[in-house]
């Protein structure tokens, strides 16, 4: 196991990363709102790699919600307590993208050996730059309906320390609760977690 990596993310380059977020999510919204043209596909693209869930926020977040965000990160960095989503939220989208690296790699036709799956979580915690455990390629690879969500979700919050749908509800104050990969079912009744 490369033990170089953090298994979270709790730093103030984190917190710098998230700010850049915030404020381009703030710019995108006023761009909206003024009937501004959005930027190129490409764009998005490479911001969603970078910040994987952050499109939901950018759609549902109030203005004033981003505001206050940006707000408490700098006040965070400039030495006020660290609020509860912030280091979670930064672990929530390194671990998001060390899963889609993963989901990308992965056989759909057969399952992946354990030498395999031991070379995949290493590869994928020097991409995500987070420590990327076996049992999470094993959670990934198997996949919930084909969702990857709530299982970053499940592992942010087993490794922070808090409760998955309290987690969900501090880092996406506007996203309904959603069954957990263990008790997620089949049906449309369910209200899962979606942010792919």
């Amino acid at each position: 196991m490369d033990l170089t990596h953090p298994t979270r993310l709790e730093s103030a380059p984190a917190l710098h990363s998230l700010v850049y977020k915030y404020l381009t999510l703030l710019s995108l919204r006023l761009s909206r709102e003024r009937g501004e043209p959005p930027p190129e596909k490409a764009f998005f693209v490479r911001f969603a790699a970078q910040y994987p869930g952050a499109l939901y926020e950018l759609d549902r977040l109030p203005i004033t919600g981003i505001q206050a965000r940006i707000q408490g990160l700098k006040a965070a960095l400039s030495g006020a307590p660290v609020e509860p989503w912030m280091y979670p939220m930064a672990t929530y989208h390194a671990l998001y993208r060390a899963a889609l690296f993963i989901k990308r790699r992965s056989s759909k036709t057969r399952p992946l050996s354990t030498d395999e799956r031991t070379r995949l979580a290493e590869i994928a915690t020097k991409a995500a730059q987070i420590q990327v455990e076996i049992s999470l390629v094993e959670h990934i690879t198997k996949g919930t309906q084909g969702r990857i969500a709530p299982i970053v979700l499940q592992e942010t919050a087993r490794r922070h320390g808090q409760d998955p749908v309290s987690l969900l509800t501090s880092l996406f104050p506007t996203r309904k609760i959603f069954p957990t990969p263990s008790t997620a079912k089949p049906d449309s009744e369910s209200e899962v977690h979606r942010v792919e």
